[in-house]
């Protein structure tokens, strides 16, 4: 067997298209570049030297055409499909039409790449619809002239013409508005069926002829007479359809209808004949006698019809003709008469009829319409022709292919690739598609190309899943499926023609690695990792939402490597282990501790990637990709139990030394003890007095004090509204009621602040990012009036009472809103980290004695306050601000100082004015 060769097959598909008269051409549009062959280059008018240029091309092309054809190739260039271009034009000089046929290409990303097609000689076919054109032209102006209706249909683009005649024939106004429906709604309801009737027999005659009465919009009733023909391009496609209305209501308007109808016939391209019953010629049309050769009607009428007969068609004439004539009185069939001067055989398609005497019926001659079928045979023979090469084409297809013919769906044409698929062999052919295999019932597939008979749209579906029986065995498979429907000359679909592309292997390949990179990001995810990857050669840096997050970038937002960079501190340390990584002569691995500055909190992290290098075949490093974790955390705790352990070492060195002499103190310690023990006591005593004298406080100012400053409130109301009072007065009482709210709020802030002693069992873990959420909701309204901007960071989770929490942070927001400047938009920042005990610095008054703690900071841009007064403002009543610029009772500070205090913390202020406020709450953390 000889080995397969492309460029033959290549050859072999060039001659049969340069046989069937048919040139090819690629322009390539990336490249401004145009190639033909030289069939093409000959039907444009090329010399077989000329350069083949846009420039030139252009100017081989008629000047009327030449921009119609640019915009049908630009219009091609803005969609999608199978033949993008369809379009005919004429060469320099308008004596050839070419017809131009060619599609796209695009490339992934929709971008056309080229355009590549096929040209051929289109003169004859456009010669005769020329020839057709004048005929009905002269046709529709004989008719409008004799008072009788035309139309005409152009089927390519539903653009009816008709004239205005018709319009009033059919309504009885001749408005030049009317459209197809509006005529056809005049129909009489009864006569609708004849209509429908007289159409379906043209889709096999060709002809459309029926009698039905028309309902003019004066409701008078007219009788018209309506035929019309299709008319064919040389490819057997319907591309018009003309035909013309008579009024027959009255036999005075039937005579002349016959006398314009017999117009109609001299001026018709057809052969119309009348002989005598011994075929003598007693008519011939003009058409007539020039496709039989005859110099004119007179030398006609000496001949015999049957003489223009060939010897091997003769007999066919006289002994089915004739006898059919005259028992039926009609023929209808192909016959071949010999044109006398050229002696050519020229096929026709004919209908004969009898003529019988009006007035005793007995036949007098006979009569046919005779149409000339050459250019329709030739059209037939080239469908042939086309039809063999387009079976070659789905046998030699490269994919999957097969033709399905009708709505059963017979397998006309499959390939062997087709027929491997469906495991069958050529002994299917013939047979229908739902025969072959179960499955194609169970996916639809029947019930989609069942559905183009009617749509006429091509389908498509990528990665189709199907199972078909391989070596016996089930097998699944992917394909991407294309079902195309083809239409005949009426525009009908007949046949779909199916293409299936095996993809099996990419959509498996495909899904492995989208598994793989599934189980890659949940283990990213799992173990709270960033991932990175910098392309050495371009320049490009591509991190992760996660570390653009942890450098203070917007995950939307794209950075640069520059950008990322100036977020590390130790920058130079970095660049020193990327360009070990990137060095050939190396493992190609990064592995290297680092930190980085949040750009927008400012916020130190300490981080540490790995990484891999991937090099070309020059051996440079084309890619390097790896993980960041942050580990502040973690170095956090390792530097301070590094810490600790040196101060315990240094501890137990001194302890060692000072235990001798506490052995020597222990006894006077013991005695000291004792003194403690009974002053301590003491202590306690008084001090369950003092909470006792708290509570009876508590309780007066709950209910005693609070009811006189109700009835003042009350009695203030009540004389604000007695008429008469001058402008003084009013001015007395609003300050007494002034008064009056701000004792009542004194006296509550003096209870809650009594009842902070009180923490009984109350304490659990609080976590306090959820606290600080619950107190910015509880400020919504506030923060957006004052359009301040809050933000809060990570918060940890501590051991303490929830509500006096919620009130330490509720007083220390108010304050942060409360004390803002007018001018400059409020910004409050909440933010925590772990410190170690003797990191803290000057701080005193701690109750707890833990190893480490929660620093919680709380800043403001507000008014501020000089640094001196920062004792001053934790004390009960003491107040910076005048009360009518900025109300309270000067006790909510004292108040987060003591809830500080209850959980063995401290709080502190540091204050400038103009500049804000920072209060540092410092909190144990209990283990």
């Amino acid at each position: 067997m000889n080995a397969f060769n492309p460029k033959q097959q290549v050859d072999t598909v060039q001659f049969a298209l340069t046989a069937a008269g048919i040139g090819t051409w690629d322009v390539y549009l990336q490249e401004d570049k145009i190639t033909i062959d030289d069939l093409s280059r000959k039907l444009i008018g090329f010399t077989p030297d000329e350069p083949v240029t846009n420039n030139v091309l252009l100017d081989k092309i008629y000047a009327h055409d030449q921009q119609r054809l640019i915009d049908a190739f630009n219009k091609a260039l803005m969609r999608k499909a199978d033949y993008a271009v369809d379009i005919k034009f004429r060469t320099t000089g308008g004596k050839r039409w070419l017809r131009i046929q060619g599609r796209s290409f695009q490339d992934d990303d929709g971008r056309p790449l080229r355009f590549s097609g096929i040209v051929s000689d289109a003169s004859a076919e456009m010669k005769v619809g020329e020839e057709m054109y004048v005929a009905e032209s002269l046709a529709a102006l004989a008719l409008d002239g004799a008072d009788t209706g035309s139309f005409s249909i152009d089927l390519t683009t539903n653009a009816f013409r008709f004239s205005p005649s018709l319009a009033y024939l059919l309504t009885g106004d001749a408005d030049p508005k009317a459209t197809r429906d509006i005529f056809i709604r005049h129909i009489h309801p009864g006569d609708i069926p004849v209509r429908d009737a007289a159409y379906q027999r043209a889709e096999q005659t060709g002809i459309v002829s029926y009698e039905a009465r028309f309902v003019w919009k004066d409701n008078s009733v007219h009788w018209i007479k309506t035929k019309g023909k299709y008319f064919y391009d040389l490819s057997g496609r319907a591309i018009t359809f003309s035909g013309i209305a008579q009024d027959i209501s009255h036999e005075v308007a039937a005579r002349k209808e016959q006398q314009k109808l017999l117009s109609l016939v001299e001026h018709s391209s057809d052969l119309i004949v009348v002989t005598d019953l011994d075929t003598v010629f007693t008519y011939i049309n003009k058409a007539g006698l020039e496709l039989l050769g005859f110099d004119s009607a007179e030398d006609a009428r000496t001949k015999r019809f049957v003489s223009l007969f060939d010897q091997e068609y003769l007999p066919l004439f006289t002994n089915e003709v004739l006898p059919s004539l005259l028992s039926n009185g009609k023929w209808q069939g192909q016959q071949w008469l010999r044109n006398r001067i050229t002696g050519e055989l020229i096929p026709f398609g004919v209908d004969a009829f009898r003529l019988d005497s009006p007035m005793n019926g007995r036949p007098i001659a006979f009569a046919c319409v005779a149409k000339d079928l050459r250019a329709q045979l030739a059209a037939k023979a080239e469908l042939e022709r086309s039809e063999r090469r387009f079976r070659s084409l789905i046998e030699e297809a490269p994919i999957a292919t097969a033709l399905y013919v009708g709505k059963e769906l017979i397998i006309e044409v499959a390939n062997e690739q087709m027929l491997r698929l469906w495991n069958k062999d050529r002994a299917i052919l013939g047979s229908p598609l739902s025969s072959i295999t179960g499955e194609l019932q169970r996916n639809e597939s029947l019930k989609i190309l069942m559905a183009q008979f009617s749509s006429g749209l091509a389908y498509h579906s990528n990665e189709t899943r199907a199972e078909l029986i391989v070596d016996g065995k089930p097998q699944i498979f992917y394909f991407n499926v294309t079902y195309k429907p083809l239409f005949n000359a009426s525009g009908e679909v007949y046949a779909i023609l199916n293409m299936a592309v095996d993809i099996t292997e990419q959509v498996l390949n495909r899904n492995r690695i989208l598994e793989t990179q599934r189980t890659l990001e949940s283990a990213v995810n799992i173990a709270n990792l960033a991932t990175w990857e910098l392309r050495p050669l371009e320049n490009i840096f591509n991190p992760s939402d996660r570390m653009k997050t942890w450098m203070g970038y917007d995950p939307s937002e794209t950075i640069t490597l520059e950008q990322a960079m100036a977020t590390i501190p130790d920058r130079e340390k970095v660049e020193q282990a990327t360009q070990l990584a990137l060095n050939p002569n190396g493992n190609g691995v990064l592995d290297v501790d680092y930190h980085i500055v949040n750009t927008r909190t400012g916020k130190l992290l300490v981080m540490h990637s790995r990484g891999q290098a991937f090099f070309n075949s020059d051996n440079k490093a084309y890619l390097l990709v790896g993980t960041t974790q942050d580990i502040t955390l973690q170095r956090e705790l390792e530097v301070a139990l590094e810490a600790e352990v040196a101060e315990r070492t240094e501890e137990l060195a001194a302890s060692n030394e000072e235990l001798t002499a506490s052995n020597e103190e222990l006894a006077a310690l013991n005695e000291e003890f004792s003194a403690m023990n009974e002053e301590l006591q003491e202590a306690n005593e008084n001090l369950l007095r003092s909470n006792q004298e708290l509570e009876q406080y508590a309780y007066v100012a709950s209910h005693d004090l609070q009811e006189p400053l109700r009835k003042i409130r009350i009695y203030s109301d009540m004389l604000g509204q007695q008429p008469n009072l001058t402008e003084q007065h009013l001015k007395l009482v609003a300050k007494i009621d002034q008064s009056a709210q701000r004792m009542s709020m004194l006296i509550k802030d003096l209870l809650d602040f009594s009842r902070l002693l009180e923490t009984g069992g109350m304490v659990e873990k609080v976590d306090l990012n959820k606290v600080l959420q619950n107190v910015t909701n509880d400020f919504e309204l506030v923060i957006d009036d004052k359009k301040a901007k809050v933000i809060i960071g990570e918060l940890p989770v501590v051991e303490a009472v929830r509500l006096q929490m919620n009130q330490l942070f509720y007083n220390l927001l108010g304050n942060a809103l409360k004390f803002i400047r007018p001018e400059v938009k409020p910004l409050i920042e909440v933010y925590a980290r772990l410190v170690k005990a003797a990191d803290l610095g000057p701080v005193s008054g701690l109750l707890s004695r833990a190893r480490f703690y929660y620093e919680i900071s709380v800043k403001d841009n507000g008014i501020g306050f000089e640094q001196k007064y920062a004792d001053q403002v934790f004390q009960v009543f003491k107040r910076l601000h005048a009360s009518a610029a900025y109300p309270g009772s000067g006790i909510g500070l004292a108040m987060c100082k003591r809830i500080v205090m209850n959980h063995g913390g401290d709080l502190k202020v540091f204050s400038m004015p103009g500049e804000g406020t920072t209060f540092r709450i410092i909190l144990p953390v209990l283990v």
